[in-house]
């Protein structure tokens, strides 16, 4: 396994040889998982409800595109050619809205990583984000199997 490698060392491995041996490629990818757990050691930890919003946040700027899409169009029409062409573009358009929002606000819990009061406010924001994404899996599970 390859260790102590920097950021920029791991990229330049995994981008050369991932087209050409899957060998190296997996040993570069723990390379990079080593470098980053490492440096997360060095850190000073995150609080759990803190750490937890950043993560359901950023799923569900990326999941909750989509869905919020899918949802816009389902309200206005039932044609399958309509929804087809129309879903990826509002999903591009909406997701270009959340992921910047998401983005600006996991900047400001990193820079407030350690703080204990903000712990306990976030709580609520974390278990809102992780029902969002509950719901939206629902959703897709519902549009696929029913």
């Amino acid at each position: 396994m390859i260790k102590n490698l920097d950021l920029v060392g791991v990229f330049l491995c995994v981008t050369k040889v991932a087209f050409h041996d899957e060998t190296n490629f997996v040993r570069c990818v723990l390379g990079l998982h080593d470098y980053v757990i490492s440096t997360l050691k060095q850190d000073a930890w995150m609080q759990k409800y803190i750490s937890g919003t950043m993560f359901y946040s950023l799923l569900f700027a990326m999941g909750g595109a989509p869905t919020i899409a899918l949802l816009i169009i389902k309200a206005q029409t039932n044609d399958p050619a309509v929804v087809n062409n129309a879903l990826l573009g509002l999903s591009v358009i909406i997701a270009c809205i959340l992921i910047p929002l998401v983005l600006i606000q996991n900047a400001f819990l990193f820079f407030k990583r350690n703080d204990v009061q903000l712990e306990a406010k976030i709580k609520p924001l974390c278990q809102l984000y992780f029902g969002l994404n509950v719901a939206c899996l629902i959703f897709w599970l519902c549009i696929q199997f029913l």
